[in-house]
């Protein structure tokens, strides 16, 4: 029974995150990252924000806008690339899974499921291939 209402605990403040996480792709929201947001919403030591804050913007605008909101909603940046998997590539893995499931026409959606690599990705639609990746960690929760 415990369990279970955990887990009910779980999922009604996954769904009350998901209200005030909401992402209205509709407002044409952009967002730029500053230093001192990425070292905030980051896991990376002082000397390589710099770096990082550097790669971050070069995401395309809508993966952009679902970055920002896993950001508000208490997710990390843990890893960010450039030129992978192909050049002109950005890649973005957060330290724990999506808050939500997000739905817009300039990406997709894939749980990779493989211990190997992530939990699931955002990828858009075109080249060069951009991502937004999620580690295994269960979103933050408040009890």
């Amino acid at each position: 029974m415990e369990q279970f209402v955990d887990r009910l605990a779980d999922n009604l403040l996954r769904y009350f995150l998901s209200l005030n996480c909401h992402i209205d792709f509709t407002s044409n929201m952009s967002f730029a990252i500053t230093r001192e947001h990425f070292a905030k919403h980051s896991s990376f030591p002082e000397r390589d924000i710099h770096q990082m804050v550097s790669l971050a913007p070069l995401l395309n605008e809508s993966l952009s806008v679902l970055l920002h909101n896993e950001l508000r909603c208490g997710n990390k940046i843990a890893e960010v690339a450039l030129g992978w998997p192909n050049t002109g590539s950005v890649f973005v893995l957060l330290e724990r899974r999506f808050v939500g499931l997000y739905e817009h026409d300039t990406f997709q959606y894939l749980e990779v499921n493989d211990p190997h690599y992530w939990f699931a990705e955002y990828n858009s639609k075109h080249e060069p291939l951009h991502s937004v990746c999620c580690r295994w960690e269960q979103p933050l929760t408040y009890r």
